[in-house]
């Protein structure tokens, strides 16, 4: 599997798992023994659901030794903002104790994973980039257009081409069949 791929599974598997943890501390007040909310709930679904996006598209899109094509990495990126801005409207959604010293609210271990699985994503997302992928698509034909040219490289590069050129039309044209065409370009070549 592709090192772009692993990272998105794992921080994606760690952000919804985090999402099981505690998100939200309540200190214990008086006799009271302190608790802990997750984020499963509300907004947190749709953080989780997020989550398993990126994982879903890494692990479907494409052949798995390469890395994902641009368009798959921003389908990627932008299930981690939707993740990231879930666990925002949660945070902000939760309600908070007042005594008198105040509101007492903490972030739990839960939140601050999940932000840092989601920030991790997008980072990773926005800054790796695919050199290779238009090389390797295209290798065959460039070799091929590598080894025409080293053919004919004595000969005037105009009259080949135009041969050639005169070649395709008539096979368009249908003047001439695919094997003609074949035959001819290969005495051609």
């Amino acid at each position: 599997m592709n090192k772009q791929r692993g990272f998105f599974i794992l921080m994606s598997l760690t952000g919804m798992a985090a999402v099981f943890l505690p998100w939200q501390q309540f200190p214990a007040t008086g006799l009271e023994t302190s608790t802990t909310t997750n984020g499963f709930r509300e907004f947190g679904i749709v953080t989780y659901l997020a989550f398993m996006a990126v994982a879903i598209v890494a692990l479907t899109s494409g052949k798995r030794n390469m890395p994902l094509e641009k368009t798959m990495r921003l389908m990627v990126v932008s299930s981690a903002m939707i993740a990231l801005t879930g666990i925002c409207i949660t945070m902000a959604n939760q309600p908070a104790i007042e005594d008198n010293t105040g509101l007492i609210r903490r972030a739990g271990i839960g939140v601050w994973i999940a932000s840092g699985a989601a920030t991790a994503i997008i980072l990773a997302g926005l800054l790796s980039r695919n050199k290779n992928i238009l090389s390797l698509k295209h290798k065959p034909l460039i070799s091929q257009q590598v080894n025409l040219i080293d053919k004919h490289r004595d000969e005037p590069v105009s009259n080949a081409f135009n041969d050639l050129e005169k070649l395709m039309d008539l096979k368009y044209k249908g003047i001439i069949t695919e094997e003609e065409y074949s035959r001819l370009k290969q005495r051609l070549l």
